[in-house]
């Protein structure tokens, strides 16, 4: 489990957990965050989580600011969920990583998630979001 705190968000990425109880998993998140982070969350919070069966799945809690919820003692959570989402690797060089197929889109590199050797995962970033339009709109090459 890797936390990053981003934008006003927690973003908590979980290799090799495709989960399909969704409200547990956000549950057990927050009591591990808790435990082991010392991250404490209270209020209403937006939870996307976005999931990728090559992957795993990546949650983003983001605080609801909203003056009408006063109970800041307990967490209310909102799911929402994108499931079957095609997870991407941004590379910067496609000599660093064996790949069979890239995707060149804003002048910047991509390749699938499940064509990526697990032990080269530091040569990228993941982009979980918007990577339908990447895929869609992009030129392919296959190497």
């Amino acid at each position: 489990m890797k936390v990053d705190y981003c934008d006003e968000k927690v973003i908590i990425y979980l290799v090799d957990n495709y989960s399909e109880d969704l409200e547990e998993l956000c549950f057990d998140i927050v009591d591990k965050l808790n435990k082991f982070f010392d991250i404490q969350l209270k209020g209403f919070y937006d939870v996307e989580i976005y999931r990728d069966i090559n992957y795993g799945t990546v949650l983003e809690f983001t605080l609801e600011q909203s003056d009408l919820y006063i109970d800041f003692t307990k967490i209310d959570l909102h799911i929402s969920d994108y499931n079957n989402y095609k997870f991407l690797y941004e590379i910067d060089d496609i000599f660093d990583i064996d790949v069979k197929k890239i995707y060149l889109y804003n002048n910047k590199i991509y390749t699938p998630i499940d064509k990526l050797k697990i032990e080269n995962i530091e040569f990228g970033k993941l982009v979980y979001k918007n990577t339908d339009v990447i895929i869609h709109k992009s030129k392919v090459i296959d190497m």
